[in-house]
């Protein structure tokens, strides 16, 4: 299997393709020079079976519109904390409504149902989400960014968003959070490399 951390430019796309073909994709991040939507078609891959969208901004999601043209997504992983409404009133909050914002929004709307059987099977690979509340924990989107520990064959990725040291501080009150933390192997840095938490002794 292939993890590769895709050269977007300022925003973010991942993508792990199994020995078996099935894929997973980390947002759909884009410059004029590679978007998503066409390099994956053009390694032959016409189908994400997980979807994750780690972060609400644009920079993680600026793809999103031709990628949903180009291929079938399967099942959308995302933080349900905020809902549909709420995101587009946050959004209208910086100007008006992007295409990547509303083609994810229309996707909210459409995937609501719970996942059905079978499932897409990823033999050896393990992943783990977390993320804070809306609302309650934080309102704004880079610290309710969904963070995802993906191991594949016992190495251990982490793809955190863009969770800001304040959200870092609020997951690490998690056990099961920390847990996974102590396993990671690479790093894939958070809010395209702002500072971390500081050191408050063992994690």
């Amino acid at each position: 299997m292939r993890v590769q951390v895709h050269d977007v430019g300022h925003g973010l796309c991942v993508s792990l393709v199994h020995d078996n073909g099935n894929v997973m994709l980390w947002d759909c991040g884009h410059t004029n020079e590679n978007r998503p939507s066409v390099f994956l078609p053009t390694a032959g891959i016409n189908r994400i079976d997980r979807f994750f969208v780690t972060n609400y901004d644009e920079d993680h999601i600026s793809d999103l519109h031709y990628l949903r043209q180009n291929l079938n997504i399967q099942i959308l992983h995302r933080n349900r904390t905020i809902s549909r409404e709420q995101l587009h009133a946050l959004k209208l909050q910086s100007g008006p409504i992007s295409t990547a914002m509303t083609s994810l929004l229309e996707m909210i709307g459409r995937f609501t149902a719970g996942v059905s059987s079978p499932t897409p099977e990823f033999p050896d690979v393990r992943y783990t989400v977390f993320h804070n509340t809306y609302q309650v924990d934080f309102n704004d989107t880079n610290n309710i960014s969904l963070v995802t520990f993906l191991d594949c064959n016992g190495v251990t990725f982490i793809i955190p968003g863009d969770v800001e040291t304040a959200g870092w501080q609020k997951l690490l009150e998690n056990d099961a959070f920390r847990n996974e933390l102590r396993g990671v192997d690479i790093f894939i840095a958070s809010h395209h490399g702002s500072d971390l938490p500081p050191a408050s002794g063992p994690v």
